[in-house]
């Protein structure tokens, strides 16, 4: 025998009723209204679940992007200050690079400088000396004639 209704197989439930409780049930008894009362009911509290549940899962999807969104400005406020305390970072660095490099010009000029005069120092010493000695050489070679 086909099932009567969608779900319940009729013959199925006789042949059960009968074996576990020695009853005999037949296709038209009012047991099976009952049943089918019950299967209407479950289906519609299935139903009222399933809307129920999918609503919760929707509001629970919105709450994770909400937390997602959340998430994501924070993280960007958070970049946004480490880029910020980078770039003064950087910033500083490269005064402190640009300090040492004049201080280090400096004492390069300064020691250039020092050494010019010294050089020529030197050699306007040489060339007085020279000339003292040559004016000496000349007023002697001059008297002596």
């Amino acid at each position: 025998m086909a099932p009567e209704s969608g779900n319940v197989d009729v013959a199925r439930l006789i042949a059960e009723v009968a074996q576990r409780h020695g009853i005999a049930l037949s296709p038209k008894d009012p047991v099976f209204a009952a049943v089918t009362l019950n299967e209407l009911v479950l289906k519609r509290t299935i139903q009222e679940a399933t809307a129920a549940m999918k609503a919760t899962i929707d509001s629970f999807n919105a709450s994770v992007q909400q937390a997602e969104n959340r998430a994501g400005e924070v993280l960007a406020q958070q970049v946004k200050g480490s880029v910020e305390y980078l770039r003064q970072a950087v910033h500083a660095d490269i005064g402190a690079a640009n300090i040492m490099a004049q201080d280090l010009v400096r004492g390069i000029h300064r020691a250039h400088s020092e050494r010019s005069l010294r050089l020529w120092s030197g050699v306007a010493l040489l060339c007085a000396a020279l000339l003292c000695v040559g004016s000496f050489w000349l007023g002697r070679l001059t008297a002596l004639r």
